[in-house]
């Protein structure tokens, strides 16, 4: 994974995720940290709806889960989980407007990665079948060379975390653990 056309994508790191959002920051913060530190865009991205009563007539999603599994924008559990280390100041990017599982689909991710020449993600955060799992398929049908997270995705079912992976390291992404791409991306510096 080459440091200077990859991105680090992190997903959905929010309260309404409970232990499978908190679990990940630490390891995330510091993969985040490392990304800073030889020039890779973090980006961060937040789920929720601004009004999931309302959006219900429009969003599969909503009516899906329900309007009580829906996480409504600048609701507690659309923050991001404490312990991230996000840094804003330091060019992180934070998408507060993603709506679904595909975190291309309606935000700015694809012109982000445009204007910064990226042409390869890396992908953690949560649901390893959901959101992770939808946007890493995203970025390989846009052509982008894809690595997802083993240790750095997450969800509440282990069976669920594994097939995911298996699936998508089968026909879409080169799977890696966060210490393998940030080895990779220190070699890189020497």
């Amino acid at each position: 994974m080459d440091r200077s056309t990859a991105a680090l994508i992190l997903i959905d790191l929010q309260v309404h995720f409970g232990s499978a959002a908190a679990g990940l920051a630490p390891r995330l913060a510091h993969l985040a940290a490392a990304a800073r530190a030889v020039g890779v865009p973090v980006v961060w991205t937040q789920h929720g709806h601004p009004d999931p009563a309302t959006d219900a007539a429009t969003s599969n999603l909503v009516r899906w889960w329900g309007t009580e599994h829906s996480i409504k924008v600048g609701s507690p559990g659309w923050c991001l989980v404490a312990g991230l280390g996000v840094d804003e100041e330091a060019g992180d990017t934070v998408l507060g407007e993603k709506q679904t599982y595909d975190a291309f689909h309606g935000t700015r991710l694809a012109s982000l990665l445009d204007a910064a020449g990226r042409t390869a993600v890396v992908i953690g955060g949560v649901l390893t079948e959901l959101c992770c799992e939808t946007t890493a398929r995203a970025a390989f049908v846009r052509g982008l060379d894809v690595v997802v997270l083993a240790d750095g995705c997450a969800t509440d079912d282990c069976a669920r975390h594994a097939a995911s992976l298996g699936a998508l390291g089968f026909g879409f992404a080169a799977i890696a653990t966060c210490g393998e791409v940030e080895a990779a991306w220190a070699g890189a510096r020497a």
